[in-house]
C-alpha cells in the first residue's frame, strides 16, 4: 500500500505553486496547436521549466542544461 509520503509533492496537482500551473498552462496551449517539431521542442523545454521550478520549490539541488542547436528544415521544392 502507498502513501502520500512516497510520492514528490510535484505529482500532485494540488499541491503545485502558480508558476507550475502556469508553466504547465503554456505548454497545454502549445500542444494544442498543430503538429510541428519546433512545437514539440517547446514543449519539452516548457517541460524541463516546469521541472527546474519544481526542484527549486523542493529544495533539490539539481541543475538542468538544454543543448542550443538547430537542425536545418527540409529544403524546398524547386520552383516549377
Amino acid at each position: 500500500m502507498t502513501t502520500k509520503e512516497q510520492f514528490p509533492r510535484r505529482v500532485y496537482k494540488e499541491q503545485r505553486v502558480a508558476a507550475e500551473i502556469l508553466i504547465d498552462a503554456a505548454r497545454d496551449a502549445v500542444e494544442a496547436m498543430e503538429a510541428d517539431v519546433r512545437l514539440t521542442d517547446a514543449v519539452v523545454l516548457l517541460g524541463a521549466a516546469r521541472d527546474s521550478v519544481s526542484d527549486f520549490i523542493d529544495k533539490i539541488d539539481q541543475r538542468r542544461y538544454v543543448q542550443h542547436g538547430t537542425a536545418p528544415g527540409p529544403t524546398p521544392p524547386a520552383p516549377a
